[in-house]
């Protein structure tokens, strides 16, 4: 049987005010999936959260607030967890980070790669995120491969033949 491994890792700098608020939020997160229920405990906490709480074994990430030096400011990290990394749900952590921090005009961008320990042509992907408190774009690199390829065909067939 092939075993994936999703692998991320997104950083993000921040004051020590929002450090804090960010693992506090993670914590809430991580109790409301242990216990099954949906987080917050205002409507507008984790709204799209909701859906996350049902049927998974693990939260899919982690998060770590490391000094800069400055004692003013962290670094906060977060990578997949012990378990199945899910890139999904982190891009929707970090956006909720966004929200929480109140910066608007903050944009984050994200990497993830999943791999396999089978060769096998759907064994391997990666993709990109590119996450604001407003919204979360992105794609796979199947996907922007495929387009890839579309575009060098079509300008194969309407080029001229040389000779």
């Amino acid at each position: 049987m092939a075993n994936t491994k999703t692998h991320f890792a997104v950083h993000m700098q921040a004051t020590f005010d929002q450090g804090q608020l960010a693992l506090k939020l993670f914590e809430e997160l991580k109790a409301a999936h242990a216990e099954g229920r949906a987080p917050g405990k205002e409507a507008e906490d984790f709204e799209e959260f909701e859906f996350v709480i049902q049927d998974l074994p693990e939260l899919g990430f982690k998060i770590e607030a490391n000094s800069v030096g400055d004692g003013e400011h962290v670094g906060l990290l977060i990578t997949p967890g012990d378990g199945v990394g899910n890139e999904q749900i982190a891009a929707l952590f970090v956006q909720e980070l966004l929200r929480q921090f109140e910066e608007p005009d903050r944009v984050v961008g994200m990497q993830w790669s999943t791999t396999c320990s089978s060769p096998r042509e759907d064994g391997f992907i990666g993709g990109y995120f590119v996450i604001t408190e407003d919204e979360i774009n992105g794609a796979d690199t199947t996907a922007l491969m495929e387009a890839e390829i579309k575009k060098m065909e079509a300008s194969k067939t309407a080029a001229p033949a040389l000779g």
